[in-house]
């Protein structure tokens, strides 16, 4: 884990020291096989840019919640993602990418007269694609999906994988 925190500081600090443009971005959607909200939020650069590609280091939070029963589940995942967009025709251009970090799994549960909670992290990789529309010079809007896989974690005493779901998500991005 602490080679992971390594590496993501690491290419955070390179993304940084480069001449880049700022974006940020915001995206809602619905994982298909939890059948719940997904929402994310990132923040990246714009490390090199040509007419046809750009390349985009980001730091991206997300966030869901499930609950049923008196049990409720939440998943935090905070990865770095690298984005290459290309370009397509006129305003519409596609993107693809891929990211790793760590998750931050809570379980809750509140019935009859019994209380417990606990949290714990896990491994998360995702992968992503889908198209844009340049809505502006510096508005994008997006629509695409999300592949998220979370790795095996310890809840309430039990090792338990977490799996993996995917996203259909719609967002919109600035360049600054």
């Amino acid at each position: 884990m602490k080679k992971i925190i390594a590496y993501l500081l690491l290419t955070a600090g390179l993304a940084l020291s480069t001449q880049a443009a700022t974006t940020a971005g915001f995206e809602a959607g619905y994982l298909t096989d939890g059948q719940d909200a997904y929402i994310a939020a990132r923040l990246g650069y714009e490390f090199k840019a040509t007419t046809s590609v750009s390349h985009q280091a980001e730091i991206e939070l997300g966030y869901s919640e499930s609950t049923e029963s008196g049990v409720k589940f939440k998943i935090l995942p905070l990865t770095l993602n690298y984005r290459a967009e290309f370009a397509a025709t006129g305003k519409l251009s596609y993107y693809a990418g891929a990211g790793i970090g760590i998750c931050r799994n809570s379980l809750s549960y509140s019935g009859y007269s019994y209380t417990s909670s606990d949290s714990n992290n896990a491994l998360v990789l995702q992968a992503f694609s889908g198209v844009n529309y340049k809505a502006s010079p510096s508005a994008t809007l997006h629509l695409g999906l999300k592949y998220i896989w979370i790795g095996e974690t310890e809840l309430l005493g039990i090792k338990a994988n977490v799996g993996d779901d995917v996203a259909i998500m719609a967002g919109v991005s600035f360049k600054f």
